[in-house]
């Protein structure tokens, strides 16, 4: 994480992945937000976050999971919110979420503009 971190708030959950991912940037795993946290660059409150529990198994979400957010739901899967007192939970995806954006490898993480303006009318 060499760039500084960016946070998207006010949106639902959908709208901040696909924000992010226009903008170049994928949310921050539960480490990555622990350790931001730890080390003072962003402020200690909850974030939902870009690790998924899916198939009773806990790893952190793909590029692909994270463009098809709404068909990982629908198998079961559920990104991880951490919060402020550093309790976790799960997230659904229709809520409101406040992540942090780390930037994203590659170009390959960036979804077309039409498509986001597509899926948010």
């Amino acid at each position: 994480m060499t760039d500084q971190p960016k946070i998207y708030e006010n949106l639902t959950i959908i709208q901040s992945i696909e924000r992010m991912l226009e903008d170049g940037y994928r949310p921050a795993t539960l480490k990555e937000v622990w350790d931001l946290r730890k080390q003072r660059k962003i402020p200690m409150r909850g974030y939902s976050t870009g690790t998924l529990f899916l198939e009773g198994e806990i790893k952190d979400a793909t590029i692909e999971q994270l463009k098809n957010i709404e068909e990982t739901y629908k198998t079961g899967g559920r990104l991880l919110y951490l919060g402020g007192s550093y309790d976790v939970s799960l997230v659904g995806y229709d809520l409101n979420g406040q992540f942090v954006g780390v930037r994203a490898e590659g170009a390959s993480a960036k979804i077309s503009k039409p498509s986001l303006e597509k899926r948010l009318q």
